[in-house]
């Protein structure tokens, strides 16, 4: 019962160019695992809600410009059905802010897709917001997707960060799992902070997980580097067709974290980056 009520895509979306973005990428990848593609507008009123409501400062909030909901949601499924004509499109709007309507939808999808407004002193407190706090706290893996400078290859691979952790566990099964659906190689980055792992023990890890959650068709290469994981990432993520990184988060603060990998990533990385909690649930597609 739990596995069907999540057998949908949700793209959040709004009158930004990134919203575009992440609408065709979310509709690219409902078509290729067939399953329908929800797009969610949040009419967020700050006059006539609560001003603590998850993830928006009211400050910031004032600043947001008023949309007209329809011609959200139309542009969206038209964008959407441009991708994949034949999905299964679905739309609506609720009154909340985007926060929180994203998170309670995560509990109802197999996957979240945000567009990701890059970086910026204003860019870093709203993703502190909305993007860090989602990716933070969801009930499903979270794609954020940001416009990309170069043209990508078609053989670019899906990047997946390691660690030998039981975060990354997770984020390397989904990523296998995503790379069989968009028939991608799978590239899989241990990366040890200079001076602190072992690199030996790493590779058997490693090695033993890849062959428990293996997909007939998939090449995979590994590479295990000593370094900082947020900086090595960041480097693979130039080539990458998406980077997927694991994430403890515990609550709306772990999404705030500057030191965390994954927040980091999320403002630095040129390609769309999925961030897999540990306590997500992964559906099977």
């Amino acid at each position: 019962m739990e596995a069907e009520r999540r057998r949908r895509i949700v793209v959040g979306v709004d009158d930004g160019s990134d919203s575009a973005l992440a609408v065709r990428w979310a509709a690219a990848h409902a078509a290729a695992v067939g399953l329908p593609l929800h797009c969610v507008y949040a009419e967020f009123n700050p006059y006539t809600m609560a001003a603590g409501d998850a993830g928006i400062p009211p400050a910031l909030d004032l600043g947001m410009s008023r949309s007209d909901t329809d011609r959200v949601l139309s542009d969206a499924m038209r964008i959407a059905s441009e991708v994949a004509p034949s999905l299964d499109i679905r739309a609506h709007a609720e009154p909340a802010s985007p926060a929180t309507l994203l998170l309670g939808e995560a509990k109802m999808s197999s996957l979240l897709v945000i567009g990701n407004h890059g970086a910026g002193v204003l860019s870093d407190l709203l993703l502190g917001s909305v993007c860090g706090t989602v990716a933070a706290r969801s009930a499903c893996p979270v794609v954020a997707v940001r416009s990309r400078l170069t043209e990508l290859d078609q053989l670019a691979p899906v990047v997946v960060g390691a660690d030998g952790s039981e975060v990354s566990e997770r984020a390397i099964e989904w990523a296998h799992k995503f790379a069989a659906w968009h028939d991608k190689p799978l590239r899989v980055l241990h990366v040890c902070r200079r001076g602190r792992g072992d690199l030996d023990q790493a590779r058997a890890y490693t090695e033993q997980l890849l062959d428990r959650c293996a997909h007939p068709g998939v090449p995979v290469s590994t590479e295990f580097v000593d370094g900082e994981p947020a900086e090595v990432l960041a480097g693979e993520a130039e080539n990458a067709y998406l980077l997927v990184v694991g994430a403890r988060g515990h609550g709306v603060a772990s999404g705030l974290l500057t030191g965390s990998v994954s927040h980091a990533l999320l403002r630095q990385a040129p390609c769309p980056v999925a961030v897999v909690r540990k306590q997500v649930v992964l559906q099977p597609v």
